[in-house]
């Protein structure tokens, strides 16, 4: 089961969220989060996340899980803000040929208890 929530500014998609539950396990992963840059640091993220957050209440997850990147402190900074604790890595994920060798996955969670 996947959900969609855009966010707009007049009459342009400034963000969206998707995510996606996992019935076998009642993990809510968030596969796509998104805010224009010019946009940033206002809350849509953070208002994204917690439309998320209560989509994936409604539909009984555990809680809500997300992969990032190490390189992507900004990001990881921002899910530690609001909730998330880190719960794994996976350095094979990322093909080599296309990332540096400092990149791989972070995966973090929040649970919804």
């Amino acid at each position: 089961m996947s959900w969609v929530q855009v966010a707009h500014d007049a009459d342009a998609v400034v963000g969206f969220a998707a995510l996606r539950f996992e019935e076998w396990n009642r993990r809510a992963r968030l596969e796509h989060l998104y805010v224009a840059m010019p946009h940033r640091g206002r809350g849509i993220g953070r208002l994204l996340v917690e439309s998320a957050v209560k989509r994936a209440r409604q539909l009984r997850a555990r809680g809500v899980w997300v992969e990032t990147q190490t390189t992507n402190y900004a990001a990881l900074c921002f899910y530690e803000r609001i909730g998330f604790v880190w719960c794994g890595l996976d350095t094979s994920l990322y093909d080599a040929d296309g990332v540096s060798l400092e990149e791989f996955a972070i995966f973090l969670w929040r649970p919804l208890s």
